[in-house]
């Protein structure tokens, strides 16, 4: 269980990395609910960890570029195979990936780097934990 003074809230996990986690995900949509309603992030200064003798009191990092996706506007577009490259990448934003289509039909996926790497990050946890969590390694 942590305990996140800057937003008086707890989160719960079965280990110390998915309590970590739990508040990384928690104090970042915190944070960009703050964004989106123009009011300030928490001082540090008066977050600052205190804990009893028998507590371990941190700071959590976090990557707010992670949780950016979820204020970015999210327009996409569908361009035919035949168009330039330049006119491609020019589209291609975070949250804005780029279709591209061959005879009418959905062929390739043009998305930026930060949400290449964000997709990766997600799809390597869920691997992970599909295989952590997996019990019987029987056909």
């Amino acid at each position: 269980m942590a305990y996140i003074p800057a937003f008086d809230a707890e989160v719960t996990g079965d280990s110390l990395f998915e309590v970590i986690e739990q508040s990384r995900e928690y104090i970042g949509r915190c944070l960009i609910e703050r964004l989106i309603n123009l009011r300030a992030f928490p001082r540090v200064d008066e977050t600052l960890p205190k804990g009893q003798p028998d507590e371990v009191a941190t700071f959590i990092d976090i990557e707010l570029d992670r949780y950016r996706y979820l204020i970015a506007d999210k327009r996409s577009s569908m361009e035919t195979s035949e168009v330039s490259a330049d006119h491609l990448l020019a589209k291609v934003k975070d949250a804005q990936p780029v279709f591209l289509n061959e005879n009418g039909h959905g062929k390739f996926a043009v998305v930026s780097l930060n949400d290449f790497k964000l997709i990766h990050e997600v799809a390597m946890e869920r691997l992970t934990n599909h295989f952590t969590n997996q019990t019987d390694f029987s056909a």
